[in-house]
């Protein structure tokens, strides 16, 4: 009976310790790792992959000292100053200078040219924010998706391919504004670019820098 007592709690003590372990290495790799899921075509076959990357790895410095700052259409943000914006009725582009002209169907983009689009979109009110997102995601394929706090609040971001052309990847970040009015600002380039990296990480300074006007 003393034996199996002593086996008893040392069998606990060692269950504890490994739960305990096993969680601390958890909370390591979702510090250090990003997961990346990746979808590709060939014929009529759909092949899946899901990758790992150090996300101290995936750091790019960028230098938005000389960025300009935007301000209209009830937010603001900073923008590099060798953009350009082209505006519309409902929002505006934040378009690379070395595209003249984006496609109509923004598909077949030059692999490293991108650019980053901010608009209102109106969200019926029974949808959460999240719900929204994945329905406006239509026939694309859903990548990747994940909650962010944007202007001190929770937004909802996407990473999509879309099935016409695999190899444009668009970033989408919801944040809502007031109501059922929506502020969706996406990011779209070539997902083979050697400076992938570089559009991701001008993409999130940007959605650092911004605001909503009515905040403020």
């Amino acid at each position: 009976m003393l034996f199996k007592d002593i086996f008893l709690k040392r069998w606990l003590d060692w269950t504890i310790t490994i739960i305990v372990v096993v969680f601390i290495l958890l909370m390591w790799a979702i510090q250090t790792y990003s997961i990346e899921q990746d979808y590709s075509f060939s014929g009529n076959d759909i092949y899946y992959s899901i990758k790992l990357h150090n996300k101290t790895q995936q750091q790019n410095t960028i230098d938005a000292s000389t960025w300009k700052m935007y301000r209209n259409f009830g937010f603001e943000f900073r923008y590099p100053s060798d953009w350009r914006i082209d505006e519309d009725t409902n929002g505006l582009k934040v378009i690379n200078t070395s595209m003249e002209n984006i496609p109509s169907d923004n598909a077949h983009l030059p692999s490293g040219d991108s650019f980053i689009s901010l608009h209102h979109i109106q969200k019926p009110a029974i949808l959460s924010i999240a719900e929204f997102a994945q329905t406006n995601a239509g026939s694309n394929i859903i990548v990747q998706t994940k909650t962010v706090t944007l202007v001190n609040r929770s937004a909802y971001q996407l990473t999509l391919h879309t099935l016409d052309d695999p190899s444009i990847e668009k970033v989408f970040t919801y944040v809502s504004n007031n109501g059922a009015d929506v502020v969706v600002i996406s990011v779209l380039f070539n997902a083979d670019a050697p400076n992938r990296d570089e559009i991701l990480a001008r993409y999130n300074v940007l959605l650092a820098s911004f605001s909503l006007m009515s905040q403020q």
